[in-house]
């Protein structure tokens, strides 16, 4: 169904959701995170290793380099420790809401944001909570961070309206959200 809503249409997603979903969303996921991971701790690290060298070199002090190893050693083990229990904690959330959805989910998506209706409760969250997406073959995925780590919605295609609500939906998070490289 297509109404406008706002200053845009919006489109309404009727679907059960399946583990099929969940799965898709953290593969996507772990590609995007682990890129990140890599650029954030490699490049601390590294400046750590430079620092290190250098305050050698210059302090003839060799203590401040096996420091330095040592400390880039612990940052990159802890942000790896990092990355696997947020890519855990994703993984439960995902599968308990598959397994949760013995029913069917009812989202509306527009101007304002993603509206969600699923056994008897009702959330709404805004496009400032969804800054990317990331589109696959069967799926959108909406892509954010909040307090509690990762925020993923799938968006699954086949609960659009036909190729129609498919294009709807793409043009709503161009407009809204920027996709994922």
């Amino acid at each position: 169904m297509a109404t406008k809503h706002g200053t845009g249409q919006s489109v309404e997603l009727v679907y059960r959701p399946a583990p099929e979903d969940g799965e898709e969303c953290l593969r996507i996921v772990t590609r995007l995170s682990l890129r990140t991971f890599v650029l954030r701790y490699l490049r601390r690290s590294a400046v750590l290793m430079i620092a290190a060298v250098f305050l050698t070199l210059v302090t003839d002090v060799l203590i401040l380099l096996v420091g330095g190893a040592v400390g880039a050693a612990v940052g990159l083990l802890l942000g790896f420790l990092r990355f696997r229990a947020a890519k855990g904690a994703l993984a439960r959330r995902l599968s308990e809401s598959a397994g949760a959805g013995e029913g069917r989910q009812r989202l509306v998506v527009d101007g304002s944001g993603v509206r969600r209706a699923a056994a008897g409760e009702q959330t709404v969250s805004g496009w400032d909570r969804y800054p990317q997406y990331v589109e696959t073959t069967d799926l959108f995925v909406l892509l954010g961070e909040d307090q509690e780590g990762l925020l993923v919605t799938p968006l699954p295609k086949r609960g659009a309206r036909g190729t129609e609500g498919v294009n709807r939906l793409r043009e709503i998070l161009d407009r809204h959200s920027a996709l994922a490289a």
